[in-house]
């Protein structure tokens, strides 16, 4: 599936809240900006957390092959520390780069859009213009 930058930008500015505010409180890297998700089965017997910065993104998984319950077991517990000490180490010597903003529609655009009376071409939340990382910050390797 693909999605517009947009959407995807958006849905990083709410992967960012689980992190500063969410189940993912305290995973931070410092200064560098990043987002992520806690997972956790209803048993205890999976815990995951899937995190990224505009330089990587990294998963991990907790568990058993034969599934059993860990005591203790959430995102933000042994994944989610995993995933922070990892991710801290990889990201060692490389400068923070912020996330790319979406584009934000007012709510005068809206009410012009939903009545009618808004054209297409004048909606700046359609699309953003491209942003690349440059490329002496691109990570190599």
């Amino acid at each position: 599936m693909i999605y517009k930058k947009n959407a995807a930008r958006m849905m990083t500015d709410v992967l960012k809240g689980v992190i500063t505010n969410g189940t993912g409180k305290g995973l931070d890297l410092g200064d560098m900006p990043c987002a992520g998700k806690t997972g956790t089965t209803n048993d205890q017997k999976d815990g995951w957390f899937v995190g990224y910065t505009r330089y990587y993104t990294t998963s991990v998984w907790v568990g058993y092959d034969m599934p059993k319950k860990l005591e203790g077991l959430m995102g933000n517990t042994y994944p989610g520390k995993i995933w922070q000490s990892f991710m801290s180490k990889a990201h060692e010597g490389l400068e923070p780069l912020e996330f790319l903003p979406y584009a934000r529609i007012s709510d005068d655009l809206l009410q012009q859009q939903e009545s009618g009376s808004g054209q297409p071409e004048d909606n700046p939340a359609e699309e953003t213009p491209e942003e690349e990382t440059p490329e002496e910050e691109m990570p190599v390797g």
